[in-house]
């Protein structure tokens, strides 16, 4: 949904048929899809606690136009030519995820279980380090083009905390044959895992499940406590961002949103976010980068002036995505969620 690891421009080939690049995360395996070249993948091989520490990410840059090659030109024509057909193709590429789990790895992983939910999602469940005592329930949910090892870092201090962590599964990223997940399926899959493991003690969002979290509790969910990192909010903006990185303008822009919230339904894309903030009383932490380019920090900053005693952290390093290797910023979500009362 959002422009996590943005499919650029740069790297479509045809309308027809889009050339795919291969490559391989342990335990993440990207079959056929694009690999950004926005900015480097600053994110750590595995979820496995023993892997050392991501590189700290540098401050931001904006993306950068790609270069008249010649799948850009062919792009170009194509949207001149074939206008509404390149925006529905492009708009389902752009819902369509191809990051999912290697159960290979999951099942030699010790203590670390996954449950399949409804509709493609899953959990995977990460026990407390010291079971018998109490400890917090804490649920991590990553953004929709992202992947759970988003979370690594965070999951590790979490863990060396004492804590129980689930890690909330998109479709898409649970079986290996590449998915379309609209806003639809991220709002169910988020919904569901509050209904069937909830209640949670703290939860943790990235993005547009940011929206979905906010959407479940303002319908009745509880959730001891919220942390909201680069919550995207203005979904339409967003996918818009995602539609010029393609090279798309005018109609055939305003086309290839329209196909987007066409493949979300029955979900809106937009929510009326300030007034469900409005009516919250958990603790939230919102977390964002002062270069998010994906999700403007300005709607953080509002978000933080509706909802009743948030907490808002800017940070200059990072952006989007690279935010969770933020070393102040793991810090800091960590205390917050695990000092949920018990």
């Amino acid at each position: 949904m959002s422009p996590e690891r943005a499919k650029s421009a740069q790297e479509i080939t045809t309308v027809a048929a889009l050339e795919t690049q291969r490559s391989v995360f342990l335990p993440w395996r990207h079959q056929g899809a694009f690999i950004p070249r926005i900015m480097s993948d600053p994110y750590p091989a595995s979820v496995d606690l023993a892997d050392p520490p991501p590189v700290e990410p540098a401050a931001p840059l904006p993306p950068v136009p790609a270069p008249a090659t010649l799948r850009r030109r062919v792009l170009r024509g194509a949207i001149l030519l074939f206008p509404g057909a390149t925006a529905r193709v492009l708009a389902r590429r752009y819902l369509r995820t191809e990051a999912a789990i290697d159960r290979t790895r999951l099942a030699a992983t010790p203590g670390v279980t996954l449950t399949q939910l409804d509709d493609g999602a899953a959990l995977l469940h990460y026990p407390a380090k010291a079971p018998d005592r109490p400890h917090p329930r804490i649920l991590l949910a990553h953004g929709h083009d992202g992947h759970p090892r988003q979370f690594a870092r965070v999951l590790q201090s979490l863990r060396a905390k004492g804590a129980a962590v689930d890690l909330l599964v998109l479709p898409g990223h649970r079986d290996p044959a590449p998915e379309v997940c609209g806003v639809n399926r991220i709002f169910k899959a988020m919904q569901t895992a509050l209904d069937s493991f909830g209640p949670y003690d703290a939860a943790a969002t990235h993005c547009v499940t940011g929206n979905a979290l906010l959407q479940s509790l303002d319908s009745g969910r509880t959730v001891g406590r919220v942390a909201l990192v680069s919550a995207a909010l203005d979904l339409p903006y967003l996918i818009r961002t995602s539609g010029r990185l393609y090279g798309l303008t005018g109609r055939a822009l305003d086309r290839f949103v329209a196909h987007v919230a066409r493949m979300s339904a029955p979900c809106p894309l937009e929510i009326p976010w300030r007034e469900m903030a409005s009516r919250r009383s958990e603790p939230v932490m919102i977390v964002h980068a002062a270069g998010d380019w994906a999700a403007p920090v300005e709607n953080a900053e509002t978000l933080a002036s509706v909802w009743p005693g948030a907490d808002l952290r800017v940070y200059d390093r990072g952006d989007h995505n690279t935010i969770l290797s933020v070393t102040p910023a793991i810090a800091t979500l960590a205390q917050f969620l695990t000092a949920t009362p018990l």
